[in-house]
């Protein structure tokens, strides 16, 4: 992430906003995570919805789209038939969860604040603008015509 400023004074406090969101947001476990959906998506598919709460739903929700490939399927059905335990259910997610790592990087652009403000200045007048009487005219003294090839297509038309 990058982080622009015009001046140096809040560059400070947007890294320790930056690292405390991260944080917070990195505190998940993905063992815990999958075995919450796959808890969670047993009770759904016995039809046993008065046990799951708002949450719960909200939660199934999105981790249905997130676990929706051939090895969570698998695993799922391991785990429901009770050939894995929710130990190793657990491990096996911890061991597969890529490792994130964010930098957080500042730039200071020190003398643009023009390109940052919400409502730019105009730098011209209106009055000094002049406006344009005249009618448009072409540039090219004549119609367009391409010449390559025209004495070959002279000669075939014949």
């Amino acid at each position: 992430m990058v982080y622009i400023a015009t001046r140096s004074t809040h560059l400070e406090s947007a890294r320790n906003l930056f690292l405390t969101m991260m944080h917070r947001a990195s505190n998940s476990d993905p063992g815990d995570e999958a075995l919450r959906y796959f808890t969670l998506r047993k009770l759904w598919e016995a039809k046993q919805y008065g046990k799951l709460s708002q949450d719960d739903l909200e939660f199934l929700n999105r981790a249905t789209k997130q676990f929706n490939d051939a090895p969570s399927e698998i695993r799922y059905y391991e785990w429901v038939q009770g050939r894995v335990s929710s130990d190793m259910v657990r491990a096996q997610f911890r061991d597969l969860a890529p490792k994130q790592e964010v930098p957080f990087c500042t730039e200071l652009v020190d003398g643009q604040t023009a390109l940052f403000e919400p409502k730019v200045s105009s730098r011209v007048a209106r009055s000094a603008v002049t406006k344009v009487t005249q009618s448009l005219r072409s540039t090219f003294g004549r119609p367009f015509q391409p010449v390559f090839g025209a004495v070959d297509r002279q000669g075939r038309e014949k």
